[in-house]
């Protein structure tokens, strides 16, 4: 029964050595530049499959989610039933692509992501929102508003046939009801299939994690206009599950730097310790975070780190968020996650089986401590993947070295 999912080496089909090599040679060559055009790109020249024809390089689908975090609004309404109201008052700013409806919070507060179909409609939806008249507040200006009732008794007609896109969009399925459905599966294959698709980061989640991400971009926009924030990790590079963090990585400036223009801003000299001055960066953004931006709340700034971190939770979105400045290793990782997830249909599921058997027997844990992480499974895994048809060739090579018997080299190749 576990033959039909797994019957063949996940690797059958797929030129990892040559991955690998194209992936080292491509990122020292290019630089940081290069990995905008994902290498995966130039394999598809040599040599197209199936599997690589619909795949999406990792910062095309950055950019397609940071535009659609652009033209949304995230608006607290009284009930899922509001959305008709919500979508009449809304369109009179630009036509709606697409509503998300989902809960948040104990008692619990009802949101509704209304994505526009252009930009332009929500600065427009933004400069008619006002602030309460309540002097206990800090009258901050961003896309995360609430539908306050109308004043007037009567109600404009709805005619537009627009439907919610999701309904409690990110209710994670019970543990319960996740046995009820892998039990009544007939095989194995079938059962992998249902724990991935039923765990796995839904679209609504990936949009609200994006979401709070812009939320530190347009914050900082003021003084840093260049500033984005990139998300990275398993929210981004399809590894990720329901209710799973949000990990941010800050860069203030751009990369490009010409040499032909004359007129240079003044600037604050960073001081002589990196390190220090990234702390106190990050200090400074903490509680600026803490003070001004809705939503979030809980923050802890974990400054002795290795890599300096802040750890606050968006209530409104409802994620955990971990914001970084500076390094885009973990960006790039995620990269590369992205492409090993991309290459068989079958490598994506087969991480959650292994996560969920690591969780089940107790070797992965919720808090952070001296234990394996669902990173380093994942990492494992496509180690394993890779070393299948990696191990072979590496053990022709080492036995070549140290015997002179073609025989017992062709014997030992046999059992490789």
């Amino acid at each position: 029964m576990f033959i039909p999912f797994f019957g063949t080496k996940i690797t059958n089909g797929i030129h990892f050595i040559l991955l690998k090599r194209r992936w080292a040679h491509w990122t020292n060559l290019e630089g940081i530049k290069g990995m905008k055009i994902t290498f995966l790109k130039r394999l598809l020249h040599e040599g197209e499959t199936k599997e690589y024809k619909h795949f999406v390089p990792f910062f095309e689908v950055i950019k397609t989610r940071q535009k659609q975090a652009k033209q949304s609004i995230l608006v607290q309404v009284q009930s899922k039933k509001s959305y008709k109201e919500l979508e009449t008052y809304c369109s009179q700013y630009g036509a709606i692509k697409e509503m998300f409806h989902y809960k948040a919070g104990k008692e619990p507060l009802h949101f509704i992501l209304v994505e526009f179909q252009k930009e332009a409609s929500v600065m427009k939806v933004l400069r008619d929102c006002e602030h309460i008249q309540d002097s206990q507040i800090v009258p901050v200006e961003s896309t995360f508003l609430w539908f306050r009732a109308s004043k007037n008794n009567s109600v404009k007609k709805q005619t537009s046939q627009l439907v919610l896109t999701i309904e409690n969009g990110n209710c994670p399925l019970s543990e319960e009801n996740l046995r009820s459905k892998l039990q009544a599966c007939d095989s194995i294959s079938e059962q992998i299939e249902i724990l991935y698709e039923s765990t796995k980061l839904n679209d609504l989640g990936v949009r609200l994690r994006f979401l709070s991400a812009r939320q530190i971009e347009v914050a900082l926009s003021g003084i840093f206009p260049s500033a984005v924030a990139f998300p990275f990790g398993s929210c981004v590079n399809g590894f990720g599950k329901m209710n799973c963090d949000l990990d941010v990585v800050l860069r203030l400036t751009k990369d490009k730097i010409s040499d032909g223009n004359r007129l240079i801003y003044h600037c604050k000299a960073s001081g002589t310790s990196e390190r220090l001055t990234s702390q106190r960066h990050m200090e400074t953004i903490g509680d600026f975070i803490h003070l001004f931006l809705p939503g979030c709340s809980q923050v802890r700034k974990i400054l002795q780190a290795r890599v300096p971190i802040i750890k606050y939770y968006q209530q409104l979105t409802d994620v955990e968020c971990d914001l970084s400045m500076g390094n885009m290793s973990g960006v790039y990782m995620s990269d590369l996650l992205h492409i090993w997830g991309s290459t068989d249909a079958r490598v994506r599921p087969l991480v959650f089986v292994v996560r969920k058997w690591a969780e089940e027997v107790g070797l992965t844990n919720n808090f952070p401590g001296r234990w394996i992480t669902n990173f380093s499974l994942t990492l494992m895994d496509q180690t394993t993947n890779i070393l299948q048809k990696m191990v072979p060739t590496v053990l022709f090579y080492v036995i070549s070295e140290n015997l002179n018997s073609k025989q017992k080299i062709m014997r030992i190749w046999s059992h490789c």
